[in-house]
């Protein structure tokens, strides 16, 4: 049986997904085992591009990340139809994430990127 903080944060990850629906984009979003938020993947369709829907549901994604003190990973791909690495990092770090390597390298996870609560 689910406790009450994983029925409700099972209930926000629901609602953070038909936010992003709602702004056409694909969002796959999991809780971990160890309370954070992993992003596996965030898909604007190309002719929706350039017009902020992605911001709008990061946005969206980081502040309830702040709100309930979580940890978010990715690890950026061009996977999805992005064509530079290099801009994913550059619009990933506006939100507050690092890369995970060298000195602030967080052995814990093995996602690429990290961005911590913003108390």
């Amino acid at each position: 049986m689910k406790t009450f903080k994983e029925w409700m944060f099972n209930e926000n990850l629901s609602l953070i997904q038909s936010f992003a629906q709602q702004n056409n984009v694909e969002l796959d979003i999991y809780e971990s085992f160890d309370d954070t938020i992993k992003i596996s993947r965030i898909f604007v369709p190309k002719e929706l591009r350039k017009q902020g829907l992605g911001t709008k549901v990061l946005e969206f994604v980081c502040n309830f990340a702040d709100s309930n003190n979580k940890i978010i990973l990715l690890s950026p791909s061009i996977d999805f139809g992005a064509t530079s690495l290099n801009r994913l990092y550059s619009f990933y770090s506006k939100f507050g994430f690092i890369k995970n390597k060298g000195r602030k390298k967080n052995y814990k996870y093995s996602e690429t990127m990290i961005r911590y609560p913003n108390r």
